[in-house]
């Protein structure tokens, strides 16, 4: 089965390239196993081999995790690219569109090679997802969804939406979860319409509707739930589902508040 780095460089001759600048540290991890710090290296993929580009402070840590890539260290990480691209005969460098301005001037003054700044390239061998990665998809679903299902046994009004977003964080950090795709969201009544509402100190209240969103990493894997629910009398009852069916959630979650009743 070919790498994913061979993956990539089969792509060279219908994009009309013969090298590829990864810029993106989650590309980075998908094509090699590491990464570094946005604007702390590159990926650089020739007809020929992979080159790491990077620093003296990631040069322990890569060695260890991907000793099979070639490291140039150095802080001139561009002109490192430049050198790299002569020394393999390239001639047309794919370049990824979030590359800075600074970063493309540079390039497009000091480079031999001629540049294509091209999207999503390395994003779309990333759709195709490989046997390991489903697996790893359905533990990490698996976990979130027991998170979720713990956390609703605890839930009840008068807890605050923070204390709610950090009691779900530390379950999941607790069996197994690396961290947070992005700070929980836990909105309650008026609050719970607001698309991106921070936890906040204020208290669930029973009749109040309750949304919470929330995203995991287990490895380097985002997984992501949007639980919707009500505050009833006697606790919490959620329905999970997506955004776009959230008036079916409204409909059967079987709260009495406003928005709710009568549904």
């Amino acid at each position: 089965m070919a790498t994913r780095v061979e993956r990539l460089q089969a792509l060279f001759a219908p994009l009309s390239i013969d090298s590829f600048l990864v810029s993106s540290p989650s590309n980075q991890q998908y094509l090699v196993g590491a990464s570094v710090m946005s604007g702390d290296g590159y990926l650089l993929v020739t007809a020929k081999r992979a080159v790491f580009i990077t620093d003296a402070r990631y040069q322990t840590e890569l060695t260890q995790v991907i000793p099979q890539i070639p490291l140039v260290i150095t802080r001139s990480y561009l002109q490192a690219v430049n050198d790299v691209l002569e020394a393999d005969g390239a001639t047309v460098l794919g370049i990824e569109d979030q590359l800075t301005i600074r970063e493309f001037e540079w390039l497009d003054e000091h480079l031999m090679t001629d540049i294509v700044p091209l999207a999503d390239v390395a994003d779309e061998l990333r759709q195709v997802k490989e046997a390991d990665e489903l697996a790893a998809i359905r533990r990490a679903t698996q976990l979130t969804s027991a998170g979720l299902e713990a956390l609703f046994t605890v839930l009840k009004p008068g807890m605050t939406e923070r204390q709610v977003a950090q009691w779900l964080e530390q379950w999941m950090q607790e069996h197994g979860a690396t961290g947070t795709s992005f700070p929980t969201i836990v909105a309650s009544g008026v609050r719970s319409a607001w698309p991106h509402g921070q936890a906040s100190d204020k208290q669930l209240a029973t009749g109040e509707l309750v949304t919470i969103d929330c995203g995991f990493l287990r490895g380097r894997l985002h997984i992501r739930r949007y639980p919707y629910g009500g505050v009833g009398r006697s606790g919490i009852r959620i329905e999970s589902g997506l955004p776009s069916s959230s008036s079916s959630t409204i409909r059967h979650c079987g709260c009495r508040c406003p928005r709710c009743n009568g549904r």
